[in-house]
């Protein structure tokens, strides 16, 4: 319950501040690419002040994270001779408490981390030979956005370098190895409750020239205002008149860091010309029966090719009725692959083509179209 309280606490506080980090503290290995992850920082927040501390400083580092007050932490690697296990105590306890942590770990895994990776709701890592090969599980996550090839290089340290693959329990997997792959286990993995990363990959390892973008990719991931997916991109759009009766309507289901989740779209399309005051009159020459918000029988179809901006094309079985009002509604509950969901129902208007009404010889009412 008090993990609970604490991660709904963080994700209220983030959701008000809306802002950038202002504080980053870094335990960081400046021997092994970690340029990559200093750019990005500097690129991603400018005027955000990050503390780095080198891999000969882990008590220090400690003292730091315990001491002051952090939006995030970034343990991207660590000098694995020198710690305790009361140093990954504070660690896990900064983790259960703010949640921001990105926590890479690969060779130096042992008891004194299993509380951590318990609580980030992965299993222990099994180690595996660096290889020269990798691919991505989940090609729609907020990762993975952008990254056109993962190829892991040398780097010149030879094949006896261990990386670590997690066995997950609650976590999310990302991505994992082609070589000796095994079911259920991921290099990269999101925390249990969406706003930590767990990796036996360090992305300044992963060569191709996109470790920067890999960085920036998992910062922006995890530093998440907790903003709800939205509908935009409205074809035809609020308010427009004179839409042609054959015409299909087209909206896009969209979140910023995450994918959509498909099963929680529901679309409806009413005929609302009546029940926006429109009488027919008793000398009419034409009556009818009707409901006050008639439902508009059609096939939704739904293009996730980028799955953080799913097109969503609703074909109307029968062409529309002329110089009627038709009322579009994507339901309050639209979600991301995190429950984050979309609170009041989205609604827009359009008003159809007006009939060419004329008079007939004979006194019949004729619509042309």
């Amino acid at each position: 319950m008090r993990k609970a309280l604490i991660i709904l606490w963080s994700l209220l506080v983030l959701a008000s501040m809306g802002q950038d980090p202002d504080n980053i503290i870094v335990k960081y290995d400046t021997a092994y690419g970690g340029s990559y992850l200093s750019s990005a920082i500097s690129d991603l927040w400018p005027s955000c002040s990050a503390t780095y501390y080198d891999g000969s400083t882990w008590s220090t580092f400690i003292s730091s994270l315990t001491g002051g007050d952090w939006d995030m932490c970034i343990v991207a690697a660590i000098n694995y001779t020198s710690y305790t296990t009361s140093d990954y105590t504070a660690l896990t306890n900064w983790y259960n408490d703010f949640a921001k942590l990105h926590y890479f770990d690969w060779y130096a895994h042992g008891s004194y981390n299993d509380a951590l990776e318990t609580a980030m709701g992965v299993g222990n890592p099994t180690s595996m030979v660096f290889t020269a090969s990798h691919y991505c599980w989940d090609l729609g996550h907020a990762f993975t956005y952008g990254i056109t090839s993962w190829t892991l290089d040398d780097h010149g340290w030879g094949l006896s370098v261990y990386h670590h693959r997690y066995p997950w329990t609650t976590a999310h997997p990302v991505t994992g190895w082609t070589a000796t792959e095994t079911a259920g286990q991921a290099g990269i993995l999101e925390a249990e409750n969406g706003m930590g990363v767990v990796t036996g990959l360090y992305e300044s390892f992963i060569g191709g020239g996109q470790e920067q973008q890999l960085w920036e990719n998992v910062l922006t991931n995890y530093w998440i205002p907790n903003d709800p997916p939205y509908v935009t991109g409205m074809d035809p759009d609020d308010g427009d008149t004179g839409v042609p009766v054959d015409t299909n309507i087209v909206f896009h289901c969209v979140d910023d860091f995450f994918a959509i989740d498909l099963d929680t779209i529901d679309f409806t399309a009413r005929d609302t010309t009546l029940s926006g005051g429109r009488a027919v009159s008793a000398s009419a020459a034409i009556s009818a029966n009707f409901e006050s918000a008639r439902s508009i029988a059609g096939d939704l179809d739904l293009d996730d090719t980028d799955p953080r901006d799913v097109v969503c094309t609703f074909t109307p079985a029968d062409p529309l009725n002329g110089d009627d009002a038709i009322t579009c509604t994507v339901a309050a509950g639209l979600a991301n692959r995190y429950d984050i969901e979309m609170e009041e129902d989205f609604v827009w208007s359009f008003t159809t083509e007006e009939l060419n009404v004329v008079q007939t010889s004979w006194g019949a009412i004729k619509a042309e179209f």
